[in-house]
């Protein structure tokens, strides 16, 4: 069955390091097993064929000198008949003699097994000093001797006996090599288990265990020196993680710090108007912004701004143009020069580094309902009207920190007292549940216009809680911000 391997793949045993070098290792060992069981089997057959030719050959001596003794040929041929009668077919199966003049004549043979064919054959071999030959589907062995007199023995055997042996011997022995490779794999398999598997394994879980951010995992060092090496090499990259993943948090912290500090408390009332703010952080920090500013002149500036990156020095940046914002907001200066003023400062610190910021802004008479907005590369505002129609505004402009001098133009804005302002940031309508699907401007829009006209704190929490429900309550990828304002009634 597959198993995971703690860093999200799957791992089959037949795929591991262990079973590959086991079947390297047990494999060589079948080949030298099987290579030695060939070699000796080899080497007992020419035994065994040697032995049985020094046999073959003492016989032919004792008949050459037993036919010194005789010159009577048929009284030779009687000793021939008894020797072979103490021949037992079963000890020496396929046994015959031939006994030859020096012209090649027959003296004397084994009248009880004479065969016409079987004699050629043997003769030939021991002429040829062939030693063996095939016969009626049997094999034999000859061996010739010839005499000072030119007289010439040729004494041949069956190797049948000789094949059963070997055969019997070969099984044993096939036997005894397989009992001796099962051990080898069982040595084998405990070596690998506790030199390679086992320490492989450490590695492995703790590979596993840091992919999933448990940065204070170490492994024991153990097997061969190589692998003590790398377990010794994983423990000092964890701890040098470990390190950086505290730096990183700390950093985070401090930039969380920045960004709370940053965000206005908001009491629901500010001049003629009923304002809310929700932020949803990601699990990083942002660069996220809200602002209400109350200007000289009785009016209201809402800021919405999202500073790309994370960290500290996304912290400092959203710092940074909120000064410029606040600066340039009580000078009396209209939402379009703002923007550019905060451009011009941003570019100067991000110049080259590809960060840029975007904003949008609205300065709105809280008695008129009327005033004007400007954005820079951001979503522009949205009106929620009453009855649950959602106007999206329609503007445009480059995002801060990327074109030196660039310019914003103001858009008019009016509301009346049924409707509802919505600033957002992209993190609203990009969470993403766990297919990939993101939420979209349509779902958001609805969220904001469902069910009777709300208070702006209720349309924002319904709209999170759309959100939410969407997601899977999954940790959003993008710090999710909005800011609502509605007018008091008179």
């Amino acid at each position: 069955m597959p198993a995971s391997d703690g860093a999200g793949a799957r791992t089959t045993w037949h795929g591991t390091l262990t079973f590959r070098l086991a079947w390297l290792v047990n494999g060589i060992v079948v080949l030298i097993l099987t290579v030695f069981g060939v070699v000796d089997a080899q080497r007992e057959r020419d035994l065994h064929l040697r032995i049985e030719r020094e046999r073959l050959r003492e016989q032919a001596g004792v008949l050459l000198a037993a036919r010194t003794h005789f010159e009577d040929v048929a009284e030779f041929q009687h000793f021939v008949d008894m020797f072979c009668r103490e021949m037992h077919t079963e000890a020496s199966p396929g046994h015959h003699i031939v006994l030859l003049d020096r012209d090649r004549n027959v003296i004397a043979r084994a009248h009880e097994r004479s065969d016409a064919d079987l004699e050629r054959s043997m003769v030939e071999t021991a002429d040829a000093s062939a030693g063996g030959f095939s016969y009626a589907g049997g094999k034999y062995v000859a061996v010739g001797l010839t005499s000072s007199f030119g007289e010439r023995a040729v004494v041949t055997q069956s190797l049948a006996l000789v094949e059963s042996i070997l055969r019997a011997q070969w099984t044993s022995r096939a036997v005894s090599l397989a009992v001796l490779a099962l051990a080898l794999f069982a040595v084998n398999g405990l070596a690998l288990l506790f030199w390679v598997r086992r320490p492989l394994g450490h590695l492995v879980r703790g590979v596993g265990a840091v992919g999933r951010g448990e940065l204070s995992t170490r492994v024991s060092s153990s097997g061969s020196d190589e692998l003590r090496t790398l377990a010794g090499g994983f423990n000092q990259m964890a701890a040098s993680l470990e390190r950086v993943e505290r730096a990183r948090r700390a950093e985070l912290r401090h930039a969380a710090d920045i960004q709370s500090r940053l965000l206005p408390r908001l009491d629901g009332i500010h001049g003629g108007c009923e304002i809310a703010a929700l932020f949803r952080p990601a699990d990083s920090v942002g660069g996220d912004l809200y602002d209400v500013i109350e200007l000289p002149d009785g009016s209201l500036l809402l800021a919405l701004l999202d500073v790309s990156g994370h960290g500290v020095a996304a912290a400092l940046h959203t710092a940074l143009l909120r000064t410029v914002l606040h600066y340039e907001a009580r000078a009396g200066k209209s939402v379009g020069d703002i923007l550019c003023t905060m451009n011009d400062e941003l570019v100067q610190v991000v110049a080259g580094t590809g960060e840029f910021a975007t904003c949008v802004l609205v300065r709105l008479d809280t008695d008129s309902g009327t005033g004007e907005w400007a954005d820079a590369g951001h979503d522009p505002p949205v009106i929620v009207w009453a009855h649950g129609r959602v106007e999206s505004l329609e503007g445009g402009g480059l995002p801060l920190g990327v074109v030196p001098g660039a310019a914003y133009d103001a858009h008019p804005i009016s509301l009346d007292r049924d409707a509802r302002l919505v600033l957002y940031t992209d993190g609203a309508h990009e969470a993403a549940n766990a297919r990939g699907e993101l939420f979209g401007r349509q779902r958001l829009f609805e969220s904001l216009a469902s069910g009777s006209p709300p208070t702006p704190a209720e349309t924002l929490q319904s709209a999170l809680s759309e959100i939410e429900q969407f997601t899977g309550n999954r940790v959003f990828g993008d710090d999710v911000t909005l800011l609502c304002l509605a007018l008091r009634r008179a």
